[in-house]
């Protein structure tokens, strides 16, 4: 098999990221592979996560730019929150 390309999910212990995880983990043709960006790597949805064969690393918000761009060839960002301030900006 050829080298398991990487999705990086954000909020990867949530009920749409962890979904997302256990689904590529499920994938039967094992392409690729998982990494569960939370910000509570030591919780236990994300060591289940771990256990199950998924990368978890922590991340802030703050970092999730460099992390999802930088760390990886192909990220997909399942979900990227941007909060928007009281005036309707970007923080």
């Amino acid at each position: 098999m050829s080298e398991q390309k990487i999705i990086a999910v954000t909020g990867a212990t949530g009920a749409q990221g962890g979904g997302l995880v256990r689904a590529i983990l499920a994938d039967p043709s094992g392409q690729f592979k998982p990494r569960a960006i939370t910000r509570h790597p030591k919780r236990p949805p994300a060591q289940a996560l771990a256990d199950a064969g998924a990368e978890v690393i922590a991340a802030a918000e703050p970092f999730l730019h460099a992390l999802l761009f930088h760390s990886c060839g192909s990220c997909l960002r399942a979900r990227l929150r941007l909060e928007v301030n009281s005036r309707g900006g970007m923080p």
